[in-house]
């Protein structure tokens, strides 16, 4: 089973999710799909085969997508669901990408960190690190370093499927110093909020970056200042709402919060299907 791309969608970057690149602009997400983790449930369909999903083929995408970049004109090209990297051929996606001179934002499962060809990364990409179980954590340990050498720009996206498991892998990114990088959490079940926001308070008393940026409290979804600690990108369900950023830099305290500055905020959600 190999991966293989199934859409290009037009979407928020904040339901990519990020929180400290490109906040309130605009991602175009090229999904990928036949998983081979198979997990039951996943938020981004990578779990579907190419029985019931429409493969596009790559050859013609690497084609086509300089046309869709110029209508599109995102800030952000997010290679994401079931692991991009593990298709041979995304290489030659990825040049054309870099010949268009986007930015990238490549997802990687942590499982599969140690086996990929990390050198594919440039310093400027994003890593967008994905986190399932405990058994992530002690891999994590040990590629972090690895994938750290190829870009500083990491974010984390945990998926979480119930409370316990939050509890968990929150407080192991913590004990463990993984927390340097900022996490974004998915919720792929409903989870008790009341219970999650009282771990995460307690979190964020040493690493402020924690968010779940799809979250209909704003609490939990918004961007902290890690100086001021003032809400600075105020977003909820995955929208921005308010920002009280100027550029990249805190309004209140002028402390630097982003790491990519979004070419304008959109304040809508966004989900189109261009290809």
């Amino acid at each position: 089973m190999m991966p293989a791309p199934a859409s290009v969608v037009l979407q928020n970057v904040d339901r990519v999710p990020l929180s400290l690149n490109y906040v309130g602009g605009i991602a175009l997400t090229i999904n990928f799909v036949e998983c081979p983790s198979q997990c039951t449930e996943c938020p981004w369909s990578a779990n579907l085969d190419r029985r019931v999903a429409k493969i596009l083929d790559l050859g013609v995408l690497s084609e086509r997508i300089q046309s869709i970049l110029h209508r599109s004109n995102p800030d952000v090209v997010v290679l994401h669901g079931a692991d991009p990297l593990l298709e041979p051929r995304v290489q030659d996606l990825i040049s054309t990408l870099r010949r268009c001179n986007a930015r990238l934002c490549i997802k990687i499962r942590a499982l599969l960190a140690e086996k990929e060809d990390l050198n594919i990364l440039n310093p400027l990409d994003i890593a967008l690190l994905e986190l399932v179980d405990e058994h992530d954590l002690e891999v994590l340990a040990h590629s972090l370093k690895l994938l750290e050498d190829r870009t500083s720009n990491i974010e984390y996206v945990l998926l979480v499927h119930d409370f316990n498991t939050a509890n968990t892998m929150i407080h192991g990114l913590a004990t463990r110093n993984l927390l340097r990088h900022p996490l974004n959490i998915v919720l792929v079940k409903d989870v008790n909020i009341l219970r999650l926001a009282s771990i995460i308070d307690k979190v964020r008393k040493t690493y402020i970056h924690v968010y779940v940026p799809l979250a209909p409290s704003t609490d939990l979804a918004s961007v902290q200042c890690p100086k001021c600690r003032m809400y600075v990108v105020l977003r909820r369900s995955g929208v921005v709402a308010k920002s009280r950023l100027k550029g990249a830099y805190c309004d209140y305290c002028g402390t630097q919060v982003l790491r990519n500055v979004a070419k304008r905020i959109v304040k809508v959600p966004i989900e189109e299907v261009v290809l």
